[in-house]
């Protein structure tokens, strides 16, 4: 079986892959001194669970992946005493170049660089990334959210798409008291907060706009209209 095809190496685009490659960057952007290897392997969460083979290839595979992105990894000396070599992301040196991707990996890439302070150096490449993925607007659609970031949500990546082509959805719901509804709502942002994400947009079901637990959907999420149909985004918003 070839390392691709693997448990311990997720396919290229895969939700476990994209959490690691994010979880890799903000630990380097705030590392006060450069990470060895193996406070990498220990501490940065999508790599722990891997020996130390596996996690060597991994990690490998991911430092190619993002430098090919421009995200620009420097391998220095731990420190003036210590020649052990160890990783850190300068961001003054960071430039995307223009890659042909899928829009969910842009809205990711988008989001990493939203919360590692690599935004406004890179922008202006994530803005490239859109025309090569067709996907105008993604970077805008990309929720705002803290340096928690998991992106192995429940329907996170479906509730993204439809956020982004403003298509309605409609999906079974558990309210706060236990009771099961249907739901169809018109999506205007996903939001991540206090280790939780929410869909945020317009209940029709209710006639008013409310705050979705992703983990208290149940079942599928479906599309409710075609993409551009779903209303204007919201002003003011109630928790259900």
């Amino acid at each position: 079986m070839s390392d691709a095809e693997t448990p311990s190496d997720p396919r290229p685009g895969s939700s476990d892959r994209l959490e690691r490659l994010l979880n890799l960057v903000i630990a380097l952007r705030e590392t006060r001194r450069p990470m060895t290897t193996r406070e990498i392997h220990e501490r940065v969460a999508g790599y722990g669970q891997q020996d130390w083979a596996a996690f060597r290839r991994m990690f490998e595979r991911d430092k190619a992946d993002l430098r090919d992105l421009g995200v620009p990894i420097a391998v220095v000396p731990v420190d003036r005493w210590d020649p052990t070599e160890g990783y850190r992301i300068d961001p003054r040196h960071a430039e995307l170049p223009p890659l042909a991707l899928e829009p969910e990996e842009v809205t990711a890439l988008s989001l990493a660089a939203s919360v590692t302070g690599l935004d406004t150096l890179t922008r202006s490449g994530l803005r490239k990334l859109e025309i090569d993925a067709d996907a105008p607007g993604v970077t805008d659609a990309a929720p705002q959210v803290g340096v928690e970031l998991p992106l192995a949500a429940p329907h996170l990546p479906s509730l993204l798409a439809a956020h982004r082509t403003r298509t309605p959805v409609t999906f079974a719901y558990r309210t706060a008291d236990g009771r099961d509804t249907s739901r169809t709502v018109d999506p205007h942002g996903l939001v991540h907060r206090s280790g939780r994400w929410y869909l945020v947009g317009y209940d029709h079901d209710r006639a008013a706009d409310r705050a979705f637990r992703l983990d208290r959907i149940t079942g599928d999420v479906v599309h409710a209209g075609p993409p551009g149909s779903a209303g204007a985004a919201l002003e003011s918003v109630a928790v259900d």
